[in-house]
């Protein structure tokens, strides 16, 4: 009996310390990921705000660098750009955003690894109207996602990521422009906030 349980000991021993994850590790991860939201369009023109409602989805190309400060803890940025989805011709979009992370990983052996992750930073939209009149919106400001990922590694290096996570962003307006010509908006507030769930699914590294 005293053999099982010093075998089970070490068995557990072993499986405890074989982290594909450790502290010093960097991990990188590139994925395509698809959102839904629900979004509002508040617009203030000389006092009067007029708040539209509506639902948007949007795909992303997101890439995230993280370093393992400690076997649990890791910090990192992450960038992705992408668009919102539209059924207009006449009309095009390029949306980005840049942030912050910092991870907690509650589930890690020698292939996987399971990961809360919130991320703050900035995002940005540019809409375009090829119509009559050509028209050109810009409009920034900041996001904020947390999310549950997963990573599967299928040796030393290289594996999967899935993840899913709730995200919030807001876009205030910072210029409009039609025919080429800025047009003066010190007398208009614009602002569209989206705010809903995404899911991951991509390729990971990590050394």
């Amino acid at each position: 009996m005293k053999k099982l349980i010093l075998a089970a000991a070490v068995l557990l021993s072993s499986a405890a310390g074989a982290q594909c994850l450790q502290k010093g590790n960097f991990s990188i991860s590139i994925s395509g990921e698809g959102g839904y939201y629900n979004t509002s369009l508040s617009t203030v023109f000389f006092g009067l705000e007029v708040t539209a409602k509506d639902t948007a989805a949007a795909v992303f190309l997101p890439i995230t660098a993280e370093f393992m400060l400690t076997d649990r803890f890791a910090v990192g940025l992450m960038y992705k750009s992408g668009r919102y989805l539209s059924d207009k011709d006449d009309e095009t979009n390029q949306t980005s955003a840049f942030a912050l992370t910092a991870s907690y990983h509650l589930l890690v052996n020698d292939k996987n690894d399971l990961m809360g992750r919130v991320g703050f930073g900035s995002s940005l939209i540019d809409q375009q109207d090829t119509g009559t009149p050509k028209a050109e919106l810009r409009a920034s400001g900041p996001m904020f996602e947390i999310g549950l990922f997963y990573r599967h590694y299928f040796g030393e290096h290289f594996g999967l990521n899935f993840g899913a996570d709730f995200n919030s962003y807001a876009y205030n307006l910072k210029s409009y422009s039609e025919e080429g010509a800025e047009i003066d908006i010190s007398d208009l507030a614009w602002t569209l906030r989206a705010v809903g769930p995404e899911f991951t699914i991509g390729l990971c590294t990590k050394f």
